[in-house]
């Protein structure tokens, strides 16, 4: 697949909500994952992630909208992590070239969101060898999407990303040798009880959220076993 891209490292944004569990605090940073809110207004949001991230969280989903996005982090980290960046990419004919360049540069794409006449790709830059990756659209069904996923988990490819826009879902699929995972897409309303319980379940049974979509009132979570 071809599409285009490129264009501004993230340096934009500020915080107007965090979901994490129910005794979670913007400073309690002992929860496992969180997710943050920003409009795209706020210059100090590139500030606050970066704390985060220095504080032992990993930045793994990105979603945005016309004037704001959200980032999902979750405790852990990569090898020889050196810091992260959000690129939004509007050229489509050089998004093949461009996400291949920036891998082989030692840059890893975490998630992408999809709006308007462009592609936004999460990176991390850390040691972490990719052999492959895809991007992929479908149907946003439940039937259509898992029917993408395992076409292309067969093939080698692990569910990494996703994101929401105009009745598509676009994923972000990762080929890395050594590292197979089993990925799947959970569907939770807007709801921040609900978005809460049905995180803390997955993480009870050992999956890990690694991917993030929001559309029409719905939050859409990638995890990883």
């Amino acid at each position: 697949m071809r599409h285009s891209i490129i264009v501004t490292l993230l340096v934009v944004v500020a915080c107007v909500g965090v979901y994490a569990q129910e005794s979670d605090t913007e400073e309690d940073m002992s929860q496992p994952w969180r997710v943050v809110f920003y409009p795209f207004t706020d210059e100090n949001a590139a500030t606050d992630i970066s704390r985060y991230v220095s504080a032992g969280y990993l930045p793994v989903g990105y979603e945005r909208d016309s004037d704001s996005f959200g980032v999902l982090l979750v405790r852990g980290t990569m090898d020889n992590l050196k810091g992260w960046v959000i690129n939004e990419y509007s050229d489509w004919n050089a998004l093949e070239t461009d996400i291949t360049n920036a891998i082989n540069s030692g840059y890893v794409p975490m998630d992408i969101s999809r709006f308007g006449d462009t592609l936004s790709v999460l990176w991390v830059e850390a040691d972490t060898q990719i052999s492959g990756w895809r991007i992929s659209s479908c149907a946003n069904t439940a039937s259509d999407r898992n029917r993408t996923i395992n076409s292309l988990q067969a093939q080698g490819f692990t569910l990494w990303g996703v994101s929401v826009y105009e009745g598509l879902a676009w994923m972000l699929l990762l080929n890395r040798p050594n590292a197979q995972r089993t990925g799947t897409i959970s569907v939770f309303e807007s709801d921040t009880a609900e978005l809460q319980q049905g995180l803390r379940d997955a993480y009870n049974d050992g999956w890990l959220p690694n991917g993030m979509g929001v559309s029409e009132g719905s939050i859409y979570f990638c995890f990883a076993q």
